[in-house]
């Protein structure tokens, strides 16, 4: 082989190896730049997503006879994306608390002003979160994230001081 025709081959190599390399790279980047986003509109957003829950659990009429009272998030969100999509999700942990309305003296064997522990689950799209609907009670993050299952996928974010401050 002609050195020519050594070098022509190893600049295809070597191109074809960091094209490779780029497009494995690429789409780990932008989920990054996503996620930062996501967790930087989270942290702006915290107060507007608790009354969200708030509103949307009232509107459920569940559980019956109670009246939703205060929604506060607790601890780290655990993030998910979806990769073909390329979408963002945070699966919160929320505290709830409840006051009685008309008859209601427990629930599910709780006292009504024992505050009740779950998950929502928010979208991030178009640059604004939307809550999925509903608080799943007595899970944690990754118990959400289990049944939630494929496409969804647990994403690995760095801790940013976006994420440290929704506890606040």
């Amino acid at each position: 082989m002609s050195l020519a025709a050594f070098l022509w081959v190893s600049a295809i190599t070597t191109l074809a190896v960091l094209v490779y390399f780029l497009f494995r790279w690429i789409p780990r980047l932008i989920l990054a730049i996503r996620l930062e986003q996501a967790q930087e509109s989270l942290r702006l957003q915290q107060q507007r997503l608790e009354e969200m829950v708030l509103r949307q659990g009232m509107a459920s009429g569940k559980p019956r006879g109670m009246k939703w009272r205060r929604c506060q998030f607790e601890g780290e969100p655990l993030w998910l994306h979806e990769e073909e999509k390329g979408q963002v999700a945070a699966l919160i942990p929320v505290t709830i608390e409840f006051e009685p309305h008309g008859e209601a003296e427990s629930w599910e064997g709780h006292p009504v002003e024992e505050p009740r522990r779950g998950v929502v689950l928010f979208f991030f799209r178009r640059g604004e979160w939307e809550a999925a609907g509903r608080v799943l009670f007595n899970l944690t993050p990754q118990q959400a994230a289990e049944q939630l299952g494929p496409p969804w996928r647990i994403a690995t974010v760095l801790p940013s001081s976006a994420t440290s401050s929704t506890s606040s």
